[in-house]
């Protein structure tokens, strides 16, 4: 229910702090579909206390993507989405060409995608996020800067060997992360990738996202 009305446009805005301005090229969003994602924000479990007032975190980082979806829909030039979901490894990828709105079936098969397995691993995504990019480069209308918008509620399990090379190919790509910490605080990995980090706190409403990141 807090999905469909924030997708209806029925939710109210309020004012963020600080705004980012995205690029022109791809959007990549990697979305966080490990277990803890369905708890709430507040940390209950979605089967005893969800609700519109304290949502499960995948709800909340799936309404944020929908915010994005809907503007970068509209954006002048139009901009390609794709929705990496993630947990251990890859979970499922939504792609969203530029050039009009998406499609209700592509939006229910996002929306209605459930958690997966297993714990956090930032780099399955921000290595696909890569090879996406790199792409992009051969695609005259979506040559421009791109973005990764990185949403997790958790730190990242693993080892760190891949942050050097992620970070030495961002900045050959010349792409910014923004990260979004849904609960707590950013983990150390989460500032470790981005060029920004926001916390919930930053958006007082998924609607937001539209403001912080100025589509």
């Amino acid at each position: 229910m807090f999905l469909a009305r924030l997708a209806e446009g029925r939710l109210l805005s309020y004012e963020t702090r600080g705004e980012e301005h995205l690029g022109r090229g791809p959007l990549i969003i990697c979305l966080d579909a490990s277990p803890s994602m369905w708890e709430t924000v507040a940390g209950h479990h979605a089967s005893q206390a969800a609700s519109a007032v304290d949502p499960t975190r995948e709800t909340w980082a799936k309404a944020v993507t929908l915010v994005l979806l809907d503007h970068t829909a509209n954006a002048v030039p139009p901009r390609q989405v794709t929705v990496v979901r993630f947990s251990v490894d890859i979970d499922s990828t939504h792609h969203f060409p530029a050039g009009r709105p998406p499609a209700p079936d592509e939006i229910l098969a996002l929306a209605g995608a459930w958690k997966a397995e297993g714990g956090t691993d930032y780099w399955p995504p921000l290595h696909n996020a890569l090879t996406l990019i790199a792409d992009a480069r051969h695609h005259p209308r979506q040559d421009g800067a791109a973005d990764v918008v990185f949403l997790t509620d958790g730190e990242h399990h693993g080892h760190t060997a891949w942050l050097k090379t992620f970070r030495a190919r961002k900045a050959e790509l010349g792409f910014r992360v923004f990260g979004v910490a849904i609960a707590g605080q950013p983990s150390p990995e989460l500032t470790a990738i981005s060029d920004t980090v926001h916390t919930i706190d930053d958006l007082t409403d998924p609607s937001d996202a539209r403001a912080l990141f100025r589509l």
